[in-house]
């Protein structure tokens, strides 16, 4: 099973990382350390997904305000989204040792972190899930990646996937794929 998924844009990959997880991994609350500077798809998918996003602060430097976040997780918390501003890295041993102990699923975002690295590893690669923004990086006029700790499934449901076929029927799609699996 893949572990890897590209997708059309970074958002999309978020989109699915949610879908993926679901409110039993991401909970009623996700935190999420972009107070002021969102992109916006992020808190769209977290409530399209039935929770609600809370933010946590960040320190001058764009690391992670572990005080702060330490006293924002209450006990309906179910994931932990880390940003990699600009490509520099999170305190990530800290934060996945936060995580673990409350049972966080933790999602990293690196769009602008495909070559940055911590310790010998690439960024994305430590929490249950990472997305990446390629044309943030490469030379291309789009793309974006899905990457999970765990093997993956995801169903393309943009119409490009099944509009020659199916046109505007996606329900009939979906069952297609399901019946070909």
């Amino acid at each position: 099973m893949p572990r890897m998924r590209v997708t059309r844009t970074g958002s999309r990959a978020f989109q699915a990382v949610v879908g993926a997880l679901g409110t039993n991994k991401i909970g009623k609350e996700t935190y999420d350390s972009k107070r002021d500077a969102y992109h916006g798809v992020e808190v769209e998918a977290i409530v399209a997904a039935g929770a609600r996003p809370v933010f946590y602060g960040i320190e001058r430097n764009l690391k992670t305000d572990l005080t702060g976040l330490e006293a924002a997780v209450t006990p309906t918390t179910r994931g932990l989204y880390v940003i990699h501003y600009a490509g520099f890295a999170q305190p990530l041993a800290e934060l996945l040792a936060f995580a673990r102990a409350r049972g966080l699923t933790v999602i990293e975002d690196c769009a602008l972190s495909l070559w940055s690295g911590m310790d010998g590893q690439p960024l994305g690669m430590s929490g249950d899930a990472s997305i990446f923004c390629l044309y943030k990086t490469l030379p291309v006029p789009h793309g974006g990646a899905l990457w999970m700790a765990a093997p993956i499934v995801v169903i393309d449901t943009y119409e490009h996937a099944y509009y020659i076929d199916y046109r505007n029927r996606r329900p009939d799609y979906l069952k297609a794929w399901w019946n070909a699996v």
